[in-house]
């Protein structure tokens, strides 16, 4: 579900219930030139409880002409924000495409390798 056009995102959480076992909730706070917007992630991780969707954390891993790289503190911020919600399970988005592969991500993949291993 797209989880990034603010109220649009937030107004579509209750139409997904019952028409999906799962819904993959992906708010990216990391854009271009701005700081990290982790209060986006938390009013989407609220949204879907009242609603009684099930759902899986999307985290962002990747980078475009719109989105950053997280640095390595960030994406286990988003990994410790995801954990304390209740989704169902969470997948990383990331992507090779125009020069840009997460294994070029050395940082993160430490991060990431440390939370499967349970020990972020």
């Amino acid at each position: 579900m797209d989880s990034n056009s603010a109220q649009a995102s937030l107004d579509q959480i209750p139409l997904w219930v019952g028409v999906a076992d799962y819904v993959g909730l992906d708010p990216y706070p990391c854009r271009q030139n701005a700081p990290g917007n982790f209060a986006w992630i938390d009013a989407i991780i609220e949204a879907p409880d009242p609603a009684g969707l099930a759902y899986w954390g999307v985290l962002q891993a990747f980078a475009d002409s719109t989105w950053r790289w997280p640095t390595g503190r960030e994406e286990r911020h988003m990994l410790c924000q995801w954990a304390t919600s209740r989704q169902s399970g969470y997948v990383v988005f990331a992507w090779t495409w125009a020069g840009q592969s997460l294994s070029s991500q050395p940082g993160l993949l430490r991060v990431l390798a440390r939370f499967n291993k349970g020990s972020l």
